[in-house]
């Protein structure tokens, strides 16, 4: 009999629902609705590998570790801080974040995508465990996806645990949204040949929400030492501005505008900087559009949250039609 396996766990979606009614999204249709939370996110045997005498089941692991996340993540909610957060704690989360971030439908399209482009490529090479005998090809994407996992999952939440973990509140009106692939990733460097983004990436920012008015950000650590290079450089800008020109007897009106403006931005800087030092920033209307804009452009399909308004969605599905159905995988 199959079993119903949520890819994205109860723990979170609670957060986002009111009595456990939680609104949905649907990128390919454009329809919005409304729906028990036990019903969304969730897929039959979608951890559960069955082939021909074999049946291999990894559920039970993910539930472990939201079990352990759990009682972690309800104490971020109350305290509204991630300060308390001891060593143990902190690598359970980053476990929690990267299976999440592994499990997800969008991830396990990559490994079908992987695999008929090899077979496109190279239809005289045997595809290893693409093609297990006594599987159907979505049973064998289904095992290449939890086997991955299974392998790498370790050495992938080494790079979440060596992150700056920060606790983002929501500041303004609205609310953030989670999706089916809700571990999004974003990174201001520019990009070169190779992808900016990935989880050991330099200056890569990693965001799961976690609650309609939360979320758990983990920042490389070169974001802070750019934040504090970035104070420093503008405080001295502005005290060599202020000393030339007051030496000159010349700070009229638009010098007087441009020390401001050097004074706003520095405060700025360091803002955000004392907002990295005490692990909790505040995201403002812009930052909101920013998250939840991740969210549309990386989910594999739905999107949810506690109300039922994904105008932002339409308006980037209607300017961008291609990310109905996200590609992450790209080749040469």
């Amino acid at each position: 009999m199959s079993q119903r396996h949520h890819y994205v766990p109860l723990v979170l979606l609670r957060n986002f629902s009111s009595d456990e009614q939680i609104c949905l999204f649907d990128k390919h249709s454009n329809k919005s609705f409304k729906t028990n939370i036990k019903n969304a996110f969730v897929e039959g045997d979608f951890n559960t590998v069955i082939g021909d005498g074999f049946t291999l089941e990894a559920e039970q692991i993910f539930g472990r570790a939201e079990t352990a996340a759990a009682p972690i993540l309800q104490s971020i909610l109350e305290k509204k801080e991630i300060k308390h957060l001891g060593i143990d704690e902190r690598a359970t989360i980053a476990t929690f974040v990267t299976i999440q971030h592994l499990r997800s439908k969008q991830s396990r399209r990559t490994f079908s995508i992987f695999r008929e482009e090899m077979k496109r490529r190279f239809p005289d090479i045997p595809q290893s465990n693409f093609e297990l005998p006594g599987f159907a090809p979505n049973e064998a994407d289904k095992y290449a996806s939890l086997d991955f996992i299974a392998q790498n999952l370790g050495s992938l939440a080494q790079h979440i645990v060596q992150k700056d973990f920060l606790l983002v509140e929501l500041d303004c009106a609205g609310a953030f949204w989670i999706s089916d692939h809700p571990v999004v990733l974003h990174n201001d460097n520019p990009k070169g040949y190779e992808s900016n983004l990935g989880l050991a990436v330099p200056g890569i920012q990693i965001y799961l929400p976690v609650s309609s008015l939360h979320a758990l950000a983990f920042f490389c650590p070169t974001i802070k030492e750019e934040l504090k290079k970035g104070a420093d450089k503008a405080s001295k800008i502005k005290n060599s501005f202020f000393a030339k020109f007051f030496e000159s007897g010349n700070l009229g009106d638009a010098h007087a505008r441009t020390l401001a403006q050097l004074s706003q931005a520095k405060k700025t800087i360091d803002l955000h900087f004392r907002q990295h030092e005490n692990q909790k920033i505040f995201f403002n209307a812009q930052n909101l559009i920013f998250l939840n804009s991740l969210q549309v452009q990386t989910a594999y399909r739905f999107l949810a949250g506690p109300q039922d308004d994904f105008t932002l969605a339409i308006d980037m599905l209607r300017e961008t039609p291609a990310i109905r159905q996200p590609n992450q995988i790209q080749f040469g």
